[in-house]
């Protein structure tokens, strides 16, 4: 595992793509196969809801007390020899099952927050999450303890893990959520000191989540689907009031669309102004608040998508539109940022051109990313691949306070926290939108059972166009 990673890490932007591929061939694979099944039979194979999930928990313990072990036989070793226990077979040992344990605890969380969310486990996604993310936040905390690099970091690590372990096992549903999403927050940025375009492990953990809340939303919306089809000679008898229903939806969507369209427009000029006035001068404006200013009008932006059809008679607010208007602002001052960012350096020694093509590919994938969330939402076709389309986004999303490029163990400045910050807060928002709005986590389970399909006037997700 130390060979693949080091092979990735210097692969420089190359290992982006490589991460990338296997997770789209899937997810395009799949859309493929549903698009040629005349029902739902496309949608990815799964369990009932109700089946077993004891090995599920075993082996999610077995990733926090394994991780955790092999972490503390490395800080021990260093501890021992004085520093010297990098050549120590035992280093390296203890170095590749800590590699290995990240990576399963990568692979694995995702899904079990999902077969959790499937039992209505409480905080599902955040019990998910905290596993996905304790291996990493583990081995970051006992390597600024050894080092005595960053108080504010090791504070935060250790306060993330105990707030996890302690929101397992606290009985009270709110005061389990607060905890959990504490850890969570406080985990992601501990671990903010590695997380970047060059780490492999990162890369893989954001497509990964992304891949598994695609599938997730497409399994529980698919189970309408498959009621409906059983349902459909009691559907036919009530073909006006259906129709009326359309032509409503057909109404609200042209004013979605409309105000859409222009608030974007609008947002994108201000933004172009922005950094035209303020960020393109020789002395330019520190990069964490380059980035507050954009994330600034993102929230701007959705707020006007939200809330400006109330007053052309929409009964309530357009969070995908609003969420989607957000996601546009916010890639286009990541694309404005990474191209009025300094050369990427820090990252290896001859600095080759070939590593300034970083800026490029985030730039690239995040406004496909970005695009295609738009025209899911937009047309209501195939959203079930929106988070996925999100995990695209995020890396270039990512960088937007960030100053420099690769800078691995940058010095401990105060705006180095910020940055840390503030590159959290980005995260949390986006894995937010994956799992709350875009994904599984929007809809109550007893809206999933009671609900009619397209109740909200969107066209089906396995609609044939040409049908």
């Amino acid at each position: 595992m130390i060979f693949v990673y080091l092979g990735l890490f210097f692969a420089e932007w190359f290992a982006y793509v490589l991460l990338f591929a296997p997770f789209g061939v899937l997810a395009l694979a799949e859309l493929v196969r549903a698009a040629r099944s005349p029902g739902t039979e496309g949608v990815p194979r799964d369990k009932p809801p109700n089946a077993p999930i004891a090995r599920w928990h075993l082996f999610a313990a077995f990733l926090i007390v394994g991780s955790s072990v092999a972490i503390m036989m490395n800080l021990t070793c260093d501890v021992l020899s004085g520093g010297s226990c990098s050549t120590d077979s035992l280093f390296l040992v203890a170095l590749e099952a800590t590699l290995w344990f990240m990576t399963s605890a990568i692979l694995f969380a995702p899904f079990y927050a999902v077969r959790l969310y499937r039992r209505r486990v409480h905080a599902a996604e955040l019990i998910g999450l905290g596993v996905f993310l304790l291996p990493a936040s583990l081995w970051m905390t006992t390597i600024f303890f050894r080092d005595g690099y960053s108080q504010v970091l090791l504070a935060s690590g250790v306060a993330g893990a105990v707030l996890f372990l302690s929101g397992l096992v606290i009985p009270i549903k709110v005061v389990k959520a607060l905890f959990l999403a504490s850890s969570c927050a406080l985990m992601i940025f501990t671990v903010t000191e590695i997380v970047g375009p060059a780490n492999p492990a990162w890369l893989l953990a954001v497509f990964t989540i992304g891949y598994v809340v695609f599938r997730a939303e497409w399994k529980l919306r698919a189970w309408p689907q498959r009621e409906a089809v059983q349902s459909a000679d009691v559907a036919a008898t009530v073909t006006q009031p259906i129709a009326n229903s359309q032509q409503g939806a057909r109404n609200a969507a042209t004013v979605r669309t409309a105000t859409f369209l222009i608030v974007n427009a609008m947002c994108i000029a201000a933004l172009l102004l922005v950094w035209r006035i303020a960020f393109d001068q020789e002395s330019s404006a520190p990069a964490t608040f380059s980035a507050l200013i954009g994330i600034a009008i993102a929230v701007v932006g959705a707020l006007l998508t939200a809330f400006v059809p109330l007053a052309f008679g929409r009964a309530h607010a357009d969070l995908d539109h609003a969420a989607a208007t957000f996601i546009v602002l916010l890639t286009c001052a990541s694309v404005l940022h990474l191209f009025g960012a300094p050369r990427v350096e820090g990252f290896d020694l001859n600095t080759s051109e070939w590593t300034q093509l970083w800026k490029p590919v985030l730039s690239v994938f995040a406004c496909l990313g970005a695009l295609g969330i738009v025209l899911t939402t937009l047309t209501g076709r195939v959203c079930q691949i929106r988070p996925f389309l999100l995990a695209i986004v995020v890396p270039a999303a990512f960088m937007l306070p960030t100053g420099s490029f690769f800078n691995l163990m940058p010095d401990e400045l105060t705006a180095t926290r910020i940055e840390g910050v503030i590159e959290t807060g980005i995260t949390m928002t986006i894995l937010a939108l994956m799992w709350y709005v875009f994904g599984p986590g929007r809809r109550r389970e007893s809206e999933q059972s009671n609900a009619p399909p397209n109740a909200s006037g969107d066209l089906d997700l396995f609609e044939n166009p040409a049908g």
